[in-house]
């Protein structure tokens, strides 16, 4: 028997409820889900392991995201053909431009890194250009 685990990063709270957890079927985020992603590697261990897949949603203003993570696709430079992935946690922004935004690590391997947000300032050598950003909504394991 397969039994599938998932946690929603749901951030209401429950009427009435004592418990941690509640099903995710009650939890309004779910309609917020466009899109899933597999987990390549262990450097989001254990929010997200190796094999597992994240829920993913639109990340239109990452203003008002901070701490959540993120999906972030980058390439190391504006004209660069070779792209990556990973998840972070979105942290502050760069002192004097607002382009540019510190990713922390999120689980036990890995290390933060800046990233710049194309057309909100001019590039800046040497800090990989994002070039898509999704919200994390959850994670089935």
């Amino acid at each position: 028997m397969c039994k599938i685990v998932g946690v929603l990063f749901d951030e209401t709270v429950p009427a009435k409820s004592h418990d941690e957890a509640i099903p995710a079927t009650g939890s309004a985020i779910l309609s917020q889900v466009v899109a899933a992603a597999v987990v390549a590697g262990d450097s989001a261990f254990p929010v997200a392991p190796d094999k597992g897949h994240v829920l993913l949603g639109r990340a239109s203003d990452l203003s008002q995201l901070a701490g959540r993570i993120l999906a972030v696709v980058a390439r190391p430079d504006a004209h660069s053909s070779d792209h990556f992935a990973y998840l972070k946690r979105l942290g502050k922004q760069m002192p004097g431009n607002a382009s540019v935004y510190y990713l922390e690590n999120v689980g036990q391997a890995g290390e933060g890194e800046y990233v710049q947000i194309p057309g909100a300032g001019g590039a800046i050598p040497g800090i990989s250009v994002v070039d898509d950003v999704w919200k994390v909504h959850g994670t089935i394991f």
